[in-house]
């Protein structure tokens, strides 16, 4: 018997080895699928010769809504995608109290919530497109 040991020992350990080999050659051929999706973004300009930085007032009024998302969605924020206020009909007497009120808006004034909205229109309604107050 003690012939007969070596011989069993080492089918043993080929039958290891043979083992280690076909997990290592599994994790070889292992194939990963990778999904891509490729988006497509469309520029929102307005169109040209469309006169939309004097129109800029009337992007809040209903009756102008359908023009001006055809001819200036980038000056009304209405592009696809694009979050949107509900239109909203100005007051006859909604005006800027500030001269720099247009310069402010450009830099954040109207969106920046460290000022209260009472403040926005108190200083700048028609700029910040607040002539109907503040939002709810």
């Amino acid at each position: 018997m003690i012939f007969f040991r070596p011989v069993l020992l080492l089918a043993a350990v080929s039958a290891v080895l043979l083992l280690v080999s076909c997990q290592d050659d599994e994790k070889d051929t292992t194939t990963v699928a990778v999904e891509t999706t490729i988006t497509t973004v469309v520029p929102c300009v307005d169109a040209p010769d469309s006169n939309c930085d004097q129109l800029k007032d009337q992007c809040n009024d209903e009756k102008w809504a359908p023009l001006l998302k055809k001819f200036c969605p980038a000056t009304c924020n209405l592009c696809p995608g694009a979050t949107t206020a509900v239109p909203v009909t100005q007051t006859p007497n909604c005006v800027d109290s500030a001269s720099n009120c247009a310069n402010w808006a450009a830099r954040g004034y109207c969106t920046n919530s460290f000022y209260h909205c009472e403040d926005r229109i108190k200083y700048c309604q028609k700029s910040c497109k607040l002539c109907n107050g503040c939002p709810k």
